[in-house]
C-alpha cells in the first residue's frame, strides 16, 4: 500500500507542475524555484514507489536506483533551502527586487547552480565512498548489496552521516532565515501601518506586502511539513526496532501526504484557481484582470515597495523522504 500511496502523492506533484509550467503568470522566479522543487520530489517518490513496487537483484541497478532517489531527495531540500532565502532576500533587501528577465534569468542560474550542484557533489562523494574501503563498515553507505538504500539493521551512522546530517544543517539555516524573514516581515507591517493615510504609496505598499507575506505563509507550511519527515527520520534511526515501527508509519503517512499538501498549499488558492479557469477557456481575460492588476500569488515585490523599503530602512523604524526498507 506504500508504494501505491506513493504514486498517488506523485500524481499531485505532476498536477502541481502541469499548472506552474503552463501558465506564464507563475512561471517567474519564484515559480521556477517551485517547479525545481516539486519536480525533485517526484522523481524521489516515484523512484522510491518504482523500486517498492519491482525490487530487483541486480547490484548495479539498485546502486543506481539508490543514488538517483538520493539526489533527488537532497536536491528537493536544496531548492527548500533557495525558497527560504528567496524569501528571506525579498522582505530582507531595501535594494529594488522588481529584477527584469534578464536578471531573473542570471539569478536562476546561481541558484541552480547550488540547487543541482550541491545535491550532485554529495551524491558523488557518497557514492564514491560507498564503493571504497575508507571508511569502516560501520558508517559506510553500502548501496547495491542487497539494499537500495542505508542500512538500519542498527543505529544509522550512515545515514546520519550522509543524508539526515546533511538535511539537518539545511533546516537550522532555514530556521535562521524563517526567524530573519519573520523579524522583517514585522517590522515593515508596523512602518506601513504607521504611515499617513494621504501617502500615495500606502495602498500599493499594503497590497504589495500581503502579496509577499502570503508567498512567505505558503512556504513556511511546506517547510514545516518537510521538517517533520526529516525529525520523523532522525527519530526513526534513534529509536529503530524491528518489532516497533511507530515512527516508520507516522513518517511514511507524511510522504505519501505530501504531494496533496504541497498541491493545497500551491494550486488549491483563489488566485492560481482564476488563472486556471482563464487558461482552460471557461473564464474571459478580461475578467482575470478586472479582479486585480496584482500578479500571481509567487510575485516577488514591485517597484514602488523597493522604494519604501528604503524609507523604511532609514526612516522612524528602522524529504525522510524514503522508507527504510530496501528498493
Amino acid at each position: 500500500m506504500y508504494p501505491v500511496g506513493l504514486l498517488i502523492s506523485c500524481c499531485f506533484y505532476a498536477i502541481t507542475l502541469l499548472v506552474y509550467t503552463s501558465i506564464e503568470k507563475l512561471r517567474n522566479l519564484p515559480g521556477k524555484i517551485l517547479i525545481c522543487l516539486v519536480s525533485s520530489l517526484l522523481f524521489a517518490y516515484l523512484g522510491i514507489a518504482l523500486g517498492q513496487l519491482f525490487p530487483t537483484k541486480n547490484d548495479d541497478m539498485c546502486f543506481l536506483s539508490g543514488f538517483l532517489v538520493y539526489f533527488f531527495l537532497m536536491a528537493a531540500f536544496s531548492w527548500m533551502n533557495i525558497t527560504c532565502f528567496d524569501i528571506w532576500k525579498t522582505f530582507g533587501s531595501t535594494k529594488s527586487t522588481n529584477l527584469q528577465k534578464r536578471e531573473q534569468r542570471t539569478l536562476f542560474l546561481w541558484y541552480s547552480f547550488y540547487g543541482w550542484g550541491m545535491p550532485t557533489v554529495l551524491t558523488i562523494i557518497t557514492a564514491s565512498l560507498s564503493k571504497s574501503d575508507v571508511l569502516n563498515e560501520t558508517i559506510r553507505p553500502i548501496f547495491g548489496h542487497g539494499r537500495c538504500w542505508f542500512t538500519y539493521d542498527t543505529i544509522g551512522f550512515a545515514s546520519l552521516l550522509f543524508f539526515s546530517g546533511p538535511l539537518g544543517i539545511l533546516f537550522i539555516v532555514n530556521l535562521v532565515l524563517f526567524l530573519l524573514t519573520l523579524k522583517y516581515c514585522n517590522k515593515v507591517k508596523r512602518e506601513i501601518f504607521r504611515m499617513q493615510s494621504s501617502n500615495t504609496e500606502k495602498h500599493t505598499l499594503r497590497s504589495r506586502f500581503f502579496m509577499d507575506k502570503t508567498r512567505f505563509i505558503m512556504n513556511t507550511k511546506l517547510c514545516f511539513v518537510m521538517g517533520i519527515t526529516w525529525l520523523l527520520e532522525i527519530a526513526s534511526i534513534l529509536f529503530y526496532d524491528h518489532k516497533k515501527n511507530f515512527f516508520w508509519s507516522i513518517s511514511d503517512s507524511f510522504n505519501v501526504l505530501l504531494g496533496v499538501f504541497v498541491f493545497i498549499i500551491f494550486v488549491f488558492k483563489k488566485r492560481v484557481w482564476k488563472e486556471i479557469m482563464v487558461k482552460l477557456g471557461f473564464r474571459p481575460m478580461s475578467e482575470l484582470r478586472r479582479s486585480g492588476n496584482a500578479t500571481s500569488l509567487t510575485q516577488s515585490t514591485c517597484v514602488a515597495q523597493s522604494i519604501s523599503l528604503k524609507k523604511l530602512g532609514g526612516g522612524n523604524g528602522d524529504t525522510p523522504l524514503i522508507r527504510r526498507t530496501p528498493l
